[in-house]
């Protein structure tokens, strides 16, 4: 329900930090309570604990997955990949993008998400 419409508004929430805020709050509760932890849990440890990607890189992934699909049904893309391949691929670079962030100083120095981080993919 938080990914309504994403492919619409997608690069909206990429550009405004307020907005970005406001989602990752609602997602920090939602983790925190899929993790069954307390609210002194970072963001970012509750969400690796709960396998849980950020909103605003599910959005993106949302919106390059319309996009290719919007490509191919107008013949803009030459190729006629698989739809559930497509998908697949984007789900790839989602959790690239998710790692790339995670592994930034301030997030990777948190015990949690060192921990975690090593078997993000497995």
């Amino acid at each position: 329900m938080a990914l309504y419409e994403a492919p619409i508004w997608a690069k909206r929430l990429s550009a405004s930090s307020r907005c970005r805020a406001k989602h990752n709050q609602a997602q920090r509760v939602a983790a925190i309570r899929i993790v069954r932890g307390y609210r002194t849990i970072s963001s970012e440890a509750a969400t690796v604990l709960a396998r849980f990607p950020l909103f605003d890189i599910l959005a993106d992934m949302d919106a390059s997955v319309y996009d290719q699909t919007r490509a191919i049904r107008w013949g803009e893309s030459g190729e006629d990949p698989d739809a559930l391949e497509m998908r697949r691929n984007a789900h790839r670079q989602t959790l690239v993008q998710w790692r790339v962030r995670l592994e930034q100083p301030q997030n990777a120095r948190q015990r949690t998400v060192g921990a975690v981080l090593p078997n993000l993919e497995a």
